[in-house]
């Protein structure tokens, strides 16, 4: 979320750079009264265009921010772990698990966790559930943020979200539900 600021803050100071070059300042600069009073009015004009921009700015680093659902109703129970890349929640026993955000199941296996679902991001992300039995989803299956892939026995889950590769703390994309 700070990288997005950051780089909206950035297109913000680049539009406002541009718009205002364009500008004639050597005529206001001359003092001539008129030219200052037009440069006024253009001033008002550019402050109206930079919040149009800078509302088009928050709008797509919004749409492109990936929001995800609690993949159980409980609480977190375990933060972010270096070592696993992972997050734990605790639900109640036998509870449904659900897919955080929409994508398609990419893979189904059993690990040392036993089973897990993986899915497949629009945004090339990827999320990952553990401890889930019985599974209730197919390789290749479109779903919706919501959707139950399976059940979690003990109540407990592991969820791993990656971009690019990389696991990243899901704590602050995670709605608070």
């Amino acid at each position: 979320a700070l990288f997005s600021l950051g780089l909206g803050l950035m297109a913000c100071a680049l539009v406002c750079s541009i718009l205002l070059v364009q500008e004639p300042f050597v005529e206001t600069m001359a003092g001539n009264v008129e030219s200052a009073m037009n440069y006024e009015l253009r001033a008002g004009d550019i402050l109206g265009k930079l919040k149009f921009v800078w509302n088009d700015i928050v709008s797509v680093f919004s749409k492109d921010s990936q929001t995800l659902r609690r993949p159980v109703e409980g609480k977190m129970s375990a933060g972010f772990s270096e070592e696993t890349g992972c997050v734990e929640f605790t639900g109640e026993p036998d509870c449904d698990v659900y897919a955080s955000s929409d994508g398609v199941v990419s893979e189904i296996g059993t690990g040392e966790t036993g089973n897990y679902v993986v899915l497949k991001h629009a945004d090339g992300s990827v999320s990952t559930y553990y401890n889930l039995s019985p599974v209730c989803v197919e390789k290749d299956q479109p779903l919706s943020a919501g959707d139950a892939l399976g059940r979690a026995p003990s109540g407990k889950i592991g969820f791993r979200y990656e971009m690019d590769g990389q696991p990243v703390n899901p704590e602050d994309l995670l709605q608070l539900r």
